[in-house]
């Protein structure tokens, strides 16, 4: 599992979640933008979600793993790029040129966290919980 944010937390799934969503598991399971305390809270609420925030969620997980292939295929044309001119490897870069490219990836990571966030707040569990009348 790809834990970026490692809150020594473990990670429970509910037998019920797995077998109804075993694709949306992994999927939040492999989430490089959340901790263990925001996978576990989604693995709870998942079977109390309605489709409409089911599919909100895969959407925002699906998102996240796209633009995270997207950089890293940027950065992997870079330093190919950098290897064919002048036999240059990415190590080689300026430092502002480092400067640069770690700036992006660290502004795209956080659009991507901000995003996530956002939609936790908008599928609070207390919220679903009194849609579902409980």
């Amino acid at each position: 599992m790809a834990d970026t944010k490692n809150d020594d937390v473990a990670l429970v799934v509910p037998d019920e979640t797995l077998k109804k969503y075993p694709e949306l598991v992994e999927k939040i399971k492999g989430s490089k933008s959340m901790n263990n305390s925001e996978r576990n809270y989604w693995l709870q609420v998942l079977p109390v979600m309605t489709e409409e925030q089911v599919k909100e969620l895969e959407d925002i997980l699906d998102t996240e793993i796209r633009k995270l292939k997207e950089i890293d295929e940027k950065y992997s044309k870079m330093e190919a790029a950098a290897a064919q001119n002048g036999k240059k490897k990415a190590v080689e870069l300026t430092p502002e040129e480092i400067k640069k490219l770690d700036e992006e990836k660290k502004a795209k990571r956080k659009a991507l966290e901000e995003a996530e966030r956002k939609a936790q707040e908008e599928n609070n569990p207390d919220d679903i919980l009194s849609q579902l009348g409980i």
